[in-house]
């Protein structure tokens, strides 16, 4: 397996073994993400984060790669993965402090082991303190934990 480094571009599968998929578009005033059934419809994720090699425990931003297919190009720059209080659903947006910053927890692991391709991991915002879940087509936060598998692409 390979270890994650930042800027690395992955696939995020979720333990209901659907995928994070892109933001289709932003009739819902923000550009939301959604889950989607198979890889293949998956979204593309670049991760980074202040250290070469991705850990237990460290802290990552969320990019989506998947911003040409949003019509209005004024808001491709907002890109990042966030948890806002404002909705119940996670959305894009640009750089907001720790809204926009993921704790990476590696499941069967300890904190400062390197992530590799293929590990389960959970994923806490960093301004809530709450997991990452699939809530229907969407993404929201919960106490309840939740696993994910990263996959690298390239």
């Amino acid at each position: 397996m390979s270890v994650i480094i930042s800027q690395d571009v992955l696939k995020i599968e979720s333990e209901n073994g659907q995928f994070m998929g892109p933001a289709r578009s932003n009739s819902y005033q923000y550009y939301y993400p959604e889950m989607v059934p198979s890889e293949l419809e998956g979204g593309f994720f670049k991760i980074y984060n202040n250290t070469r090699e991705v850990k237990s425990g460290g802290f990552i931003k969320i990019h989506s790669l998947d911003k040409e297919t949003w019509w209005h190009k004024g808001w491709r720059q907002r890109d990042l993965l966030g948890a806002f209080g404002d909705k119940k659903a996670l959305y894009y947006w640009s750089e907001y402090g720790n809204n926009t910053i993921w704790r990476v927890v590696k499941v069967d692991g300890q904190e400062g082991d390197v992530i590799q391709s293929g590990d389960q991991v959970y994923l806490v915002d960093n301004c809530f303190k709450k997991y990452l879940v699939p809530e229907g087509k969407w993404l929201t936060k919960t106490d309840d934990q939740h696993k994910w598998t990263l996959h690298l692409v390239c």
